[in-house]
């Protein structure tokens, strides 16, 4: 009798604490295609063999989340596309196998299914980024609720260091064995919780910039070197960065989009050696584009290279300009980062090399040997265009502090992504827009 009790007892208790964990959740995040058309074929062929980063024009957004309804008013979505050799259902197996994403993104080091009902599950992820710094090394844990079908994969986070955000991975037949996959995001990075999360947060307030597309870019990267390996490097001619082509119709829709969303598009280049001294190094560049509505003229300024100090005064403490043959110029940058719990000092010695249009900057002396970055600046309707191609490593010689953020995985990807995405809204800034 008292066996019977025990039993019935956890058949009445059991489902309430079952479905406890599950959360109602309708996913609200926009179609990754809906800025073009719905028109897979269209971003397919504006990503080429790169990654592509864009966001989308603000939207309202409630979801139900283990805290309640939350409402946000203008939240903004951004996403990054890549084409990857692959089929719908490789990508489909690969994605469902939670488990299996240990391995495929680095610094995940567990992953554990702790409910699962038909084609959701509640999953516990453990990430772990260790740093020779030991203050900054990074272990949480992250509880995702996903949401799987023939076509997708929506997650929402129920518990983790950002306490809020939702994900939408999707993926596109193109041919038969080639696939248009995508991820969008939006996270609310003014609730965070965690030591080190939130003092970097307060120290540098422009990672909530970066976070978007440098999320998005460890996702993307991970999956490219799933299904389409180690692309071959290629070999830049002496002064060249990697370009990108597009035509009229193509570039008219990149330069709306960007006036829409008041963010830039940017591209991630494969791999491309450049040449030095010593020879080959390999850099993976990062190509943006962003609309403003100032004339050419007065966007210059952003190639000078005393603007740098107003746009990162946190970061830039003195620039000194060394006398050199005109129009070349060289300036020594004192450069501090504020981690919040550390501060990484190093400097740089950057030339200024001034081109049609624009500007070549590009490291020949300082802490980070690896730096090489292009400005242009063309005149758009009532406005101007600024693209910028930059690219950035630090090297195994490098100062101690700053030599472990080696440790970071994608260390030579996401910082060029991130630089991209923070200038363009310092710029807006500036610019008084």
């Amino acid at each position: 009798m008292k066996k019977q009790y025990i039993n019935t007892l956890i058949l009445i208790i059991m489902p309430s604490w079952a479905s406890a964990q599950l959360i109602t959740w309708t996913d609200t995040s926009p179609n990754a295609l809906a800025p073009f058309q719905n028109n897979a074929q269209q971003v397919a062929d504006l990503a080429g063999s790169d990654i592509f980063l864009y966001s989308h024009p603000v939207q309202n957004i409630q979801f139900n989340s283990k805290n309640g309804l939350r409402h946000y008013n203008n939240v903004q979505f951004s996403t990054a596309a890549l084409v990857v050799n692959a089929t719908p259902q490789q990508i489909y197996d690969t994605l469902k196998n939670y488990s299996g994403y240990v391995g495929l993104f680095p610094s995940l080091k567990k992953a554990n299914i702790i409910e699962s009902h038909g084609n959701i599950s509640v999953v516990k992820y453990r990430v772990s980024i260790p740093t020779p710094i030991k203050i900054l090394n990074f272990n949480e844990d992250a509880i995702i609720q996903h949401q799987l079908t023939h076509n997708s994969l929506s997650a929402l986070l129920v518990d983790s260091p950002v306490q809020y955000g939702m994900s939408k991975i999707q993926w596109f037949a193109l041919s038969p064995q080639k696939s248009l996959i995508t991820i969008t995001q939006w996270n609310d990075l003014h609730h965070t919780k965690g030591f080190l999360l939130n003092a970097i947060l307060k120290a540098m307030p422009e990672v909530r910039e970066a976070v978007p597309y440098v999320g998005n870019s460890f996702v993307m990267e991970a999956l490219n070197l799933k299904f389409n390996g180690k692309m071959p490097t290629k070999v830049l001619d002496i002064g060249k960065v990697p370009t990108k082509s597009f035509d009229s119709n193509q570039y008219q829709q990149l330069i709306q989009l960007t006036q829409n969303t008041q963010q830039p598009v940017a591209f991630i280049h494969p791999s491309h050696a450049v040449q030095y001294q010593h020879g080959l190094e390999a850099l993976r560049f990062t190509t943006s584009y962003q609309y403003f509505k100032t004339p050419p003229k007065k966007t210059q300024q952003l190639l000078q290279p005393m603007t740098y100090q107003t746009l990162f005064p946190r970061q830039i403490k003195k620039i000194d300009l060394i006398a050199g043959q005109a129009p070349v110029q060289d300036a020594f940058f004192q450069v501090r980062v504020g981690l919040g719990v550390i501060n990484i000092p190093f400097n740089l010695r950057i030339r200024f090399s001034p081109i049609a249009n624009g500007m070549n900057m590009y490291a020949v002396g300082g802490d980070l040997k690896f730096a090489k970055t292009r400005m242009m600046i063309q005149p758009y309707a009532q406005g101007s265009v600024w693209t910028m191609t930059t690219a950035s490593k630090i090297d195994a010689s490098a100062p101690f502090l700053l030599r472990a953020m080696r440790s970071l995985p994608y260390h030579d990807v996401l910082p060029s992504t991130a630089v991209a995405k923070v200038i363009h809204k310092k710029a807006l800034e500036k610019l008084g827009l």
